[in-house]
């Protein structure tokens, strides 16, 4: 019998995990159910767009015509929705407090508008978080990437040995579904786990926690660190976790915040220490690329890879000596905002890494709008279109700083290593693809070809060097 159907078999015969939670039955078990994405249109054009991006992730949502078919249905509890509004938000501004006041700002709520000034200030009125251009929900990829992240990124995934017997357990841990897309509790926080509780899930392998336990987690992980082989990936893991949680939320707020931030929404220094303390963790590794590697093979990553990017790009700038990440930090979560309000071409060449752009379309990329970059202000704003005039003009990086190298080779070799299989890990092979991907397109200069080449030859990377000239 597999390990999956053992641990359901247990959940149908022994219940005794899920009567510990009874105490606290009410609130959170209703965020159990509360799993699904809701869609409020009359519109066909936005039903098929949202629709069309649910069946690319295998998400299932639910639509409804009307506000009010919305509200008299008593049995849909979610935890997103999108409120589409086709002109004049301020002549709905009554059916958006409306739906506010059903919610009780217990629901992530986005709605969908053209952005104009008379948008933006009814939505500063009315105190929104998220405000969506519609036409770059109907045109391009952000769709999707609103979908993933409020839709598949709310539990991160974890491993029963992460638990030991007889330990205090400070967070909730679930089982996952994957048929109804439920979560099922067998962990609850402030849980003393016995040794026969341990033994009852432990044949479940893998189990998640809600993001907002990201840092709960990493504590337990530090706390009850285990010092075989596999304590060191743990507490990669937890950490690559706490920097997923923090850049995924600086995202969201880049690319529907009221109004668009001018710079990294949050803490520059805190994101700064979580990317040291993982190089220091890749340093203690025999082999830094294969842990990188695995963190690729994430279903957190399918469709969202920038958080990787940041990581690697440290790791290069940390082996060079560089371990200033401040304008890393913010040029990479500028870029990558704009990279998911750009048209789906530019996924045609970034994401999927397929044929290169014609020359129609890299006119049609050039003049895109980006709704983010307008609002970039002085040395970011800078960088950013630096970074930019490289990627599409194939101009020599010498008068550029280092970090932009290294953001760049991080985008090559994390494309590699995510489009590999899982079981296929081969690093020389891997690591020279993406030197000869940079060179073939001729933006590196030979010097830091030469230098990342030594790169990659080195058996460990415990010893730094100094960037070359």
């Amino acid at each position: 019998m597999s390990c999956l159907y053992k641990f359901c078999f247990f959940l149908l015969t022994d219940s005794s995990l899920i009567q510990d939670f009874n105490a606290k039955q009410g609130d959170w078990l209703l965020n159990l159910e509360r799993d699904s994405l809701i869609l409020i249109t009359s519109d066909p054009g936005l039903k098929s767009r949202f629709t069309q991006a649910c069946e690319f992730l295998l998400f299932k949502a639910h639509i409804c015509d009307s506000l009010s078919s919305f509200l008299a249905d008593d049995k849909l509890k979610p935890h997103t929705v999108f409120f589409d509004i086709p002109e004049h938000l301020s002549a709905s501004a009554g059916d958006i407090q409306k739906l506010m006041d059903h919610f009780q700002n217990e629901v992530d709520l986005f709605i969908i508008t053209p952005i104009n000034e008379e948008a933006l200030l009814t939505a500063q009125k009315l105190f929104l978080n998220h405000l969506v251009d519609r036409q770059v929900f109907l045109e391009t990829f952000l769709s999707e990437f609103l979908i993933f992240l409020k839709g598949l990124c709310e539990f991160y995934e974890i491993n029963s040995q992460d638990f030991f017997p007889e330990t205090l357990i400070a967070f909730n841990a679930y089982f996952y579904l994957p048929l109804n897309q439920k979560y099922i509790p067998v962990v609850n926080e402030n849980l003393i786990l016995s040794e026969s509780k341990f033994k009852k899930f432990e044949t479940a392998k893998l189990l998640y926690i809600h993001k907002q336990s990201v840092n709960a987690y990493n504590q337990h992980i530090e706390y009850y660190f285990d010092r075989f082989n596999i304590g060191l990936r743990k507490r990669l893991r937890s950490k690559f976790y706490q920097v997923l949680s923090q850049w995924r939320e600086a995202l969201m707020v880049g690319l529907t915040s009221i109004p668009r931030p001018n710079e990294f929404p949050g803490s520059v220094d805190d994101l700064s220490l979580h990317l040291d303390t993982i190089n220091d963790y890749l340093r203690e590794s025999p082999d830094p690329w294969f842990l990188l590697f695995e963190m690729t093979q994430s279903t957190l990553l399918q469709f969202e890879r920038s958080s990787l990017d940041l990581i690697v790009a440290s790791f290069l700038a940390d082996h060079f000596s560089q371990t200033e990440h401040a304008r890393m930090i913010e040029l990479k979560w500028a870029y990558a905002c704009c990279q998911n309000l750009s048209p789906s071409l530019f996924y045609k060449k970034w994401l999927f890494n397929s044929t290169q752009l014609s020359e129609e379309e890299k006119v049609v990329f050039q003049s895109f709008p980006h709704q983010l970059s307008v609002s970039l202000q002085g040395q970011l704003k800078e960088d950013f279109y630096k970074y930019c005039e490289g990627f599409t003009t194939k101009q020599s990086p010498a008068d550029l700083n280092s970090f932009y190298v290294h953001l760049y080779m991080a985008e090559k070799i994390v494309l590699g290593f995510s489009q590999a299989h899982k079981n296929k890990y081969n690093k020389p092979d891997l690591l020279h693809s993406a030197l000869v991907s940079v060179k073939n397109e001729n933006i590196l200069n030979e010097a830091w070809i030469e230098e990342y080449r030594l790169m990659f030859a080195k058996p460990n990377l415990q010893q730094r060097k100094e960037s070359p000239q």
